[in-house]
């Protein structure tokens, strides 16, 4: 026979959940929110921690890994400018664009990424300006670390950028700016 589980009022529990603070953490038990604790102080030490909460993964990699998978997940979407689906409720119209204002911003290497905060045209500008960067010798010797995961990502993103259907300048150029990045 099995005991039923009875939830418990822990009011430590329900502080963390609710300061502001500790709200945007999710955290469901106190041993978690330790956990998290404890990485945070062991990050100040060593910017290459690997964190328990995001996986055993820096949050570098973590946050490389999420705008990786937010990339391909927005441009692999069917009604993603598809002239097919125009009409349609789904219909989702992008214009991809290289965003020139953003010429000296690289992906955040130090603060976890959170899907959905950043638009894809900006994801793509920032991966562009690290590849330059690479190529340029401009990056800190710490940032380099990442360039292998970098140049993936964007030749994932070009791949997906080929296929779209019926590619407007602006996306070309793109395409272009990135072929050059991923092939040198």
């Amino acid at each position: 026979m099995t005991t039923p589980l009875t939830s418990i009022k822990n009011p430590a529990l329900e502080y963390l959940k609710s300061h502001s603070s500790t709200k945007d953490f999710h955290i469901q038990t106190i041993g978690q929110f330790f956990t998290y604790l404890k990485d945070s102080i062991l990050s100040l030490f060593n910017s290459d921690h690997k964190f328990t909460h995001l996986g055993s993964k820096s949050i570098s990699e973590f946050n490389l890994e999420h705008i990786k998978t937010d990339l391909v997940a927005f441009l692999q979407n069917p009604s993603l400018n598809n002239p097919a689906n125009k009409d349609k409720a789904d219909a989702l119209q992008y214009s991809f664009n290289y965003l020139q204002n953003q010429s000296s911003t690289t992906p955040n290497l130090y603060d976890v990424y959170r899907s959905g905060n950043i638009e894809p045209n900006e994801l793509i500008s920032q991966l562009i300006n690290y590849g330059n960067k690479l190529h340029q010798r401009k990056l800190a010797i710490e940032e380099t670390q990442y360039s292998q995961s970098v140049i993936e990502i964007l030749k994932e993103v070009n791949k997906c950028l080929e296929k779209l259907p019926k590619p407007s300048p602006h996306t070309q150029s793109l395409i272009t700016r990135i072929s050059k990045i991923t092939n040198k």
